[in-house]
């Protein structure tokens, strides 16, 4: 992270904020992701979630189980938030350009 902001000459603390923020709703979309995905693949839920961490051979049976479900409610909720971003970005730019353009010019 430090490389980053030194490169893009960005705010240290925005950054910290914003990865532990970032840890922090992780599981939250994780599941989020998971089960939007196997709605939309037409699979039902499994009710347990859990990742496997002993060996790389389980890893690779977790992701061929519930990796396609995880990916597609992945692509899917990151279509709805850049969306959803995009459009409060330009509403708030089209008011700042209204507003900017209001005010009379002094000089």
């Amino acid at each position: 992270m430090f490389p980053l902001v030194k490169a893009f000459r960005c705010s240290m603390p925005a950054a910290v904020i914003g990865f532990v923020m970032g840890k922090l709703v992780l599981p939250l979309f994780l599941v989020l992701n998971y089960r939007l995905g196997y709605l939309i693949i037409g699979y039902p839920a499994l009710s347990g979630f859990s990742a496997p961490y002993q060996a790389w051979q389980e890893w690779l049976i977790w992701i061929e189980e519930k990796g396609l479900a995880y990916f597609t409610g992945s692509a899917i909720m990151g279509v709805v938030v850049a969306l959803a971003s995009y459009l409060l970005v330009m509403i708030a730019l089209q008011l700042y350009r209204k507003k900017s353009s209001s005010k009379p010019v002094r000089g």
